[in-house]
């Protein structure tokens, strides 16, 4: 039977999660995160892995370079050799963002994502944080983004959560209103 690549990531996530959560930090998950988007904005590095040319060994000292560059455990070399033993090193990336959901769900941490028409000064950074953090106690703003379609505005995101205020928005509640009015 073959599983979905959603699935299988899953259950390599959580196993790892669940014989290591006593090992892992705040400060760990934070270099894992830098890893795992390290991975996926260098899809060549997944190409390397795939290849059947490259020797176990060159793989695990890839990932030894990386995690000790980061200043990752050796417990996630353990995850390295178990994937290359079953041939599914190619996943790495996607179990390193599922390790971090895991942890995130069991420290109750709520990541967001804010996203501006502009770039935000310091200040207005920590005004967004304590804007997000008096709403849900939970929150954690791990990415500030530049959309330059919201228009003089901010998105605040996250899996169940959004807060937009921007002209973008305003327009779209203008049109819908007009649309409300043709159709009765």
């Amino acid at each position: 039977m073959l599983e979905s690549y959603e699935s299988l990531t899953a259950k390599y996530a959580i196993a790892f999660f669940k014989l290591y959560k006593k090992d892992l930090t705040r400060d760990i998950i934070k270099q894992l995160q830098t890893c795992y988007a390290f991975l996926s904005h260098n899809k060549h590095i997944k190409a390397f892995l795939m290849l059947s040319t490259v020797m176990r060994e060159e793989k695990i000292a890839l990932f030894k370079t990386m995690f000790a560059h980061l200043g990752l455990p050796n417990i996630f070399l353990h995850l390295v050799k178990v994937l290359i033993e079953h041939r599914r090193i190619e996943l790495v990336g996607s179990i390193l963002k599922k390790i971090d959901e895991a942890f995130g769900r069991a420290e109750n941490i709520m990541p967001f994502v804010v996203s501006s028409s502009h770039n935000l000064s310091l200040a207005e950074q920590n005004e967004m944080s304590d804007f997000v953090r008096r709403h849900i106690a939970q929150a954690q703003i791990v990415a500030w983004d530049v959309n330059r379609s919201l228009i003089c505005g901010v998105r605040v995101k996250s899996a169940t959560h959004m807060w937009e205020r921007s002209v973008r928005k305003q327009l779209r509640c203008v049109k819908l209103e007009a649309l409300q009015r043709v159709q009765l």
